[in-house]
């Protein structure tokens, strides 16, 4: 990643709507805490379009989190 979309606000869908902003460093977060995974959307202004979260935070946070209802 470059320092400019280390240093952006990050947007994530849920549901289809816009959450956020946040910094690069509270979506690895999210993953570690399982509010996202790699399949969700994410968006920073120097992106030309929102990108699978697995894209920009790399393997180790980007792991699918299980379905939550076979628990």
């Amino acid at each position: 990643l470059t320092e400019a979309l280390m240093s952006a606000e990050w947007y994530w869908l849920d549901r289809g709507k816009p959450q956020g902003p946040c910094t690069f460093e509270e979506m690895r977060r999210f993953f570690r805490e399982r509010r996202l995974d790699g399949r969700d959307l994410v968006w920073a202004a120097h992106l030309p379009d929102w990108v699978p979260a697995r894209t920009v935070v790399g393997p180790v946070y980007a792991l699918p989190v299980p379905d939550r209802t076979s628990w």
